[in-house]
């Protein structure tokens, strides 16, 4: 799969480093809940991200098939189980998710739950204060339903952000 910016913000200079940054942190990431990292490059003035291929539906379209019905107990627990375990590993890595969202959740064929678009995530060390204005709302576009307080009144991420977040999705 290729992800590539929108074309309205191909020239953006903060949403090319901001796709640049999350190269940087998920090329480290290695879990079989987590999306394969391949690659980064770029075409012209097009910076793109090649990672594993994922066959399947995300969590939020499966969400929308029943609306005002819960999945079904197991079923919710063979999902929110892997995408934990995935979240978990982050950190090891020294990078914390914090957008996990039904959006970011893809299951596949198989049963598989695949937490993906490391985006916005922070390796460790990063601040949102740090971040030149053009780069700051590609790093606070955190999810509001989904974010923790803290990660909503601009701090930093932190590994107990993606437990808040994993507890919104569960719920």
């Amino acid at each position: 799969a290729i992800k590539v910016l929108a074309p309205a913000y191909s020239g953006n200079k903060g949403a090319v480093r901001a796709l640049q940054q999350e190269a940087a942190k998920v090329r480290h990431l290695n879990h079989p809940n987590i999306v394969r990292f391949l690659d980064v490059d770029r075409s012209g003035d097009q910076v793109f991200l090649v990672m594993e291929w994922l066959d399947g539906i995300a969590l939020s379209d499966r969400l929308t098939e029943r609306p005002g019905h819960p999945l079904p107990r197991q079923v919710a627990l063979d999902i929110i189980r892997p995408v934990g375990r995935a979240a978990s590993s982050a950190p090891e890595a020294g990078v914390t998710h914090a957008d996990i969202k039904p959006g970011n959740v893809m299951l596949q064929p198989d049963g598989t739950a695949k937490l993906l678009d490391f985006g916005i995530a922070r390796a460790r060390g990063d601040a949102i204060t740090e971040a030149s204005p053009d780069e700051s709302q590609f790093l606070q576009a955190a999810t509001p339903a989904f974010a923790s307080p803290s990660v909503l009144g601009g701090a930093a991420a932190e590994p107990i952000d993606d437990v808040f977040s994993l507890a919104c999705l569960a719920y």
